[in-house]
Order: structure tokens, then sequence, then C-alpha cells
């Protein structure tokens, strides 16, 4: 999360809205499917606790919560790892020509990528921080990527999904 607040505050105060605004859209798209999931979820496990798990409405909320997950890991490949790839991308490749193009961000025409990178880093100019918080930002999202498929495999072979994030919030 901290890399996220520094990307999208330096993009907004730097005058790089759209990549801001980019990262806030492709970040909080699948959200909204996960917590539609555990909300499900959460319903399931307390009418169960409440001795209520041989109902129709327990049964559907079990069911419902695995849709709304499923809906959730289609969203989040695509949107994190598809769409954010490519971004992660272009404001390497893409982004570089319209960098060497503007004078003050001191490129020019005949560096090669390694130039381009020294010479951002020494700067350490607005634009060159997007670039390697977008980067750092696309590796947390590969990793991410890895845990839910390993979910998702755990959910496949028929075995119960755990959230141990939220072992917190049971106790108490």
């Amino acid at each position: 999360h901290v890399t996220t607040v520094v990307l999208i505050v330096i993009s907004f105060l730097s005058g790089f809205v759209r990549v801001g605004f980019v990262v806030m859209v492709l970040l909080d798209f699948a959200d909204t499917f996960l917590h539609v999931a555990k909300l499900f979820k959460y319903t399931h496990d307390n009418r169960v606790i409440a001795g209520l798990s041989d109902t129709n409405l327990t049964k559907i909320s079990s069911t419902c919560a695995d849709i709304w997950f499923a809906l959730f890991a289609i969203t989040f490949s695509v949107s994190r790892i598809g769409f954010f790839g490519y971004v992660t991308w272009s404001v390497w490749f893409e982004a570089m020509e319209n960098f060497v193009s503007n004078e003050k961000y001191g490129l020019h025409v005949g560096m090669n990528f390694k130039e381009y990178f020294l010479h951002g880093l020494v700067g350490m100019n607005p634009a060159f921080i997007c670039q390697l918080l977008i980067t750092v930002l696309f590796i947390l999202m590969c990793i991410w990527e890895y845990f839910l498929l390993v979910a998702v495999a755990n959910i496949l072979s028929g075995n119960e999904l755990k959230d141990v994030r939220s072992d917190s919030e049971d106790t108490g």
C-alpha cells in the first residue's frame, strides 16, 4: 500500500495525472468482486455457526461466494497482470519516446536503455520515480497472482480456502 500511495501522490504532484489515474483504476477494479465474495463467505460461516447449515440460504451463500471469488480471480488476472503488465511495459518503452522529445528531462535520442536508466537514477526526476514504483507494483502483482493461483488450485482440488489474514478478526 505504501508503494501505491507514494506513486499516486508523486504522479499527481508532478503532473503525471494519467499515471495515478490508471493505477487507481486498475488496482481497484477487482477488489469489489473480492469484497462481495467475502460477504457471502462470512454469511455462510455465520449461518453454520448459528446451526443453520442445512438451509437453502446457507448453501446459496456458499455457492455465491465461490462464483464471486471466480469473478475476482478472472478480473484480478486480466486487470492486474494483463492490463497493468501493459502499463508497466508502456512506461518503460513507449513513454521513453515521450520523455526524449521533452527537453526538461535531459534525455536525447541517442541514449540506450542503460544510459536512460542511470540518468533517471541520478536525476531522480518524478517520471523515473513513477516508472520504478510502477515496476515494483507489477512485481507485487505477480507475487499476488501466484498466491491467487494457489488458492484457485486448492478450491478446485476440493480443499477449503482459508484466509489466514482474517484470524485476528475471529479473536476478541
